[in-house]
């Protein structure tokens, strides 16, 4: 039965020990009973924080600041704006959105509000453990690249500050976009693939994620960019940076 496999902290299947992960709950998304229980069972430990007031929500949880990870549970059909809001949190860790009763369009419109990762309808423990740890992987990625400062063409990369710059204009990035661009600045030019960014953005848990994230993580990119055709698409194959 799911959520009976014991994880040994700093074995080989979960390398990185327990995982604290902020929880915040929205009004009306109750999570099923023994939802946290299970999760230790993964070596996930859940940090309650309650909810933003309405129009407060581009403000993170203050009970979530000190965590890399916000998980939060929602219902079905939650508006852009309040998507959006929640995204907002990205700025201080990394956000995870779940809605048990939501669909394939909610997830659709969390991934394009800026949502590390989105589950819409049922997940067991295990699967949601697993999604956490992926997104752990991919922020302590782009933290060992710290220190990293970068040129190619009009973008300038600074990684230990978590900035970009275009032509000398600030871009403000997530961390996620961040790993994808650093992928891009690092080909210097040369094409990269649909694979190879999974491969090198999200490691070994892009074959979870799928490549369509990519494609929606350089429709993000292209609308923060001052210049959209800076990330140049090779049809069939996958993406470059333009030439200076």
């Amino acid at each position: 039965m799911l959520g009976e496999r014991q994880v040994t902290p700093g074995g080989p299947d979960e390398p990185f020990g327990p995982l604290v992960v902020g929880f915040v709950v929205r009004d009306g998304a109750p999570p099923p009973e023994r939802f946290a229980s299970e999760l230790e069972r993964e070596a996930i430990q859940l940090a309650p924080s309650a909810f933003p007031a309405a129009g407060a929500a581009v403000a993170a949880p203050a009970g979530s600041l000190d965590v890399r990870i916000v998980l939060v549970w929602l219902p079905a059909g939650v508006s852009s704006d309040e998507l959006a809001g929640v995204a907002a949190w990205r700025e201080r860790a990394a956000v995870v959105g779940c809605a048990p009763t939501g669909t394939s369009e909610d997830s659709e419109r969390a991934l394009a509000a800026g949502f590390d990762d989105f589950v819409a309808g049922r997940s067991a423990p295990r699967e949601m453990a697993r999604r956490l740890r992926a997104v752990e992987r991919r922020t302590r990625r782009v933290t060992a690249n710290s220190g990293r400062r970068e040129r190619f063409g009009r973008i300038r990369l600074d990684s230990d500050q978590h900035r970009l710059w275009v032509d000398g204009r600030r871009v403000a990035l997530t961390r996620t976009e961040l790993a994808v661009m650093i992928t891009l600045v690092d080909a210097g030019g040369q094409i990269r693939t649909r694979a190879d960014i999974l491969l090198r953005a999200w490691g070994d848990e892009g074959l979870e994620v799928g490549e369509r994230a990519v494609d929606n993580i350089v429709m993000r990119l292209r609308r923060k960019l001052p210049d959209p055709d800076i990330i140049v698409t090779v049809r069939g194959v996958g993406f470059r940076l333009a030439d200076a």
